[in-house]
C-alpha cells in the first residue's frame, strides 16, 4: 500500500498523528491509533470536568477565561479523533458539544459577570471608608476590563450596567462609567489623582 493509500483510508490521519505527537509517515496500525485515541480521551476527561466546574464557579477572570480556552482546545482535539473514529464517542459527539459550547458562551459569560459583580459588592460592603470602597470598585473594573475582548457587545454592555449599578448604589456616583480600557483615566479625573 502506498503512502497515498494510507492517507486516503484515513483522511485526517496526519492531523491525528500531530495531535499525538507522532510522525504521520511512520507505519502505524489502526489499532494503535484507536488505542492512542482512547488514552487521549481518558486523560482529558478530568481536565474537561475540572474546567467545566471552574467555569461555572470561579469569580476570577483569569481562571475563567483560561479554562474556557482549555475547554475549546480540548473539544477541537476531540473533533479530530471523532473525524477518524466516530464510534469512540457516545452522543452528543464532540462536534455537537463544541457547537453547544460556542452557543452558550455568552450565557456562561453573563453568569460569570454576575459572580464577579457579587464578589465586588461583597468586597465593597466589607469596608467603611468611601475611598477604600472606590478603590475596590476601581480594582474590579481594571481586572474585568483586561478581558473585555473576550466578551460579546451584549456582555460588555451588561458588565457596564452592573459596574454602574455598584457605583451609583454603593458609592453615590453621579456619572456613567463607560468601560473602554480608559477607566483609569476616568478614575484619575474623577478623583483628581
Amino acid at each position: 500500500m502506498s503512502i497515498f493509500n494510507v492517507f486516503k483510508s484515513h483522511p485526517n490521519r496526519e492531523e491525528l498523528c500531530n495531535l499525538f505527537g507522532i510522525d504521520p509517515f511512520k507505519k502505524l496500525t489502526k489499532d494503535f491509533l484507536i488505542k492512542r485515541s482512547k488514552i487521549f480521551i481518558e486523560n482529558h476527561q478530568n481536565i474537561i470536568n475540572d474546567s467545566i466546574k471552574l467555569i461555572n464557579e470561579t469569580k476570577n477572570p483569569d481562571v475563567y477565561f483560561k479554562r474556557w480556552n482549555t475547554l475549546i482546545d480540548i473539544s477541537e482535539s476531540l473533533i479530530i479523533i471523532e473525524n477518524n473514529y466516530p464510534n469512540l464517542f457516545l452522543n452528543p459527539k464532540p462536534k455537537e458539544q463544541h457547537k453547544m459550547l460556542l452557543e452558550n458562551k455568552d450565557s456562561s459569560n453573563k453568569d460569570f459577570i454576575d459572580r464577579f459583580i457579587e464578589d465586588t459588592i461583597k468586597k465593597i460592603k466589607s469596608v467603611k471608608r468611601i475611598e477604600t470602597k472606590n478603590n475596590k470598585l476601581f480594582d474590579s473594573v481594571v481586572i474585568i476590563e483586561e478581558y473585555f475582548d473576550n466578551f460579546s457587545d451584549e456582555n460588555k454592555q451588561y458588565t457596564e450596567e452592573k459596574i454602574n449599578y455598584i457605583y451609583n448604589e454603593f458609592l453615590n456616583g453621579t456619572t456613567y462609567i463607560k468601560l473602554s480600557h480608559k477607566t483609569i483615566e476616568w478614575y484619575l479625573d474623577e478623583y483628581k489623582l
